[in-house]
Order: structure tokens, then C-alpha cells, then sequence
């Protein structure tokens, strides 16, 4: 493992606050003011993965909609979701079968897609004065 992320050059991003237990990825991209990088892309793209057939069966797999404020991690730096109820995701993020079909394993990826092409073109936008 010595050595294997030694051509990768990232920055560190601040602890959380005692407080905090989970951080969305909406506010990681907003601290590091700028897009994912592909192989950053590709291992939230795993993790999530991993991580929705852990939940599969739970109450939280029906009512997630994954969106760059709901997926999110912990302080050990494990994907994880963040419930948001009172939230209604904007329509990108929602499959076109979601009437039909409501939550399924494809309409999740489909959610995750969506989450992870809005990660990749983040821009912050200039400050209007």
C-alpha cells in the first residue's frame, strides 16, 4: 500500500467539529471550491454502491433520494446517507419511473449519476455584490 497514492495530489479538508457526526458532499464541494476528480468519482461511485446494498432492506433505502446534501460521510470516512424529510429533491435527481416503480436499486443509481455529474461540472458561482 506504501506508495500507492503518492502521484495524487489532494488537499485536506478540515476535521469535523465534535458535533458533526456526518458531512454531505454538498458542503465538501463547497469547501474545496471546486469539482471531483474522475478517480474520486469512481470511489464514491463504489462506496455508495456498497453502501446502498447495506440498506437495501431498511426503511431509509425507500424514502433516500440521492443528492449531493444527502449523500454525505462520516469521521471515519464511510459513505453514508443523510435522511432529509423535509426536502423535496430537485427533479434531476429523481428517475423518470420513480411514479411507476417508487425506489429500486437501478432508481438509486440513477439518483447517484445524476449526483455524482453534478460533482464533476461543480463550479461555484461568482458573488453577485
Amino acid at each position: 500500500m506504501a506508495g500507492m497514492f503518492d502521484d495524487y495530489e489532494y488537499d485536506i479538508l478540515p476535521t469535523l467539529l465534535e458535533d458533526e457526526e456526518n458531512v454531505s458532499l454538498a458542503d465538501i464541494l463547497a469547501l474545496r471550491d471546486e469539482c471531483l476528480s474522475e478517480q474520486e468519482l469512481w470511489a464514491i461511485c463504489r462506496e455508495t454502491c456498497m453502501a446502498l446494498r447495506s440498506i437495501e432492506m431498511s426503511d431509509l433505502f425507500q424514502t433516500l433520494c440521492i443528492t449531493p446534501e444527502t449523500l454525505a460521510f462520516n469521521a471515519a470516512g464511510n459513505v453514508c446517507f443523510m435522511d432529509i424529510l423535509d426536502d423535496n429533491p430537485e427533479g434531476i435527481y429523481i428517475p423518470p419511473e420513480y411514479d411507476k416503480t417508487g425506489n429500486t436499486f437501478k432508481a438509486h443509481l440513477y439518483s447517484l449519476g445524476a449526483t455524482l455529474w453534478a460533482a464533476a461540472h461543480y463550479v461555484i458561482e461568482p458573488e453577485v455584490e
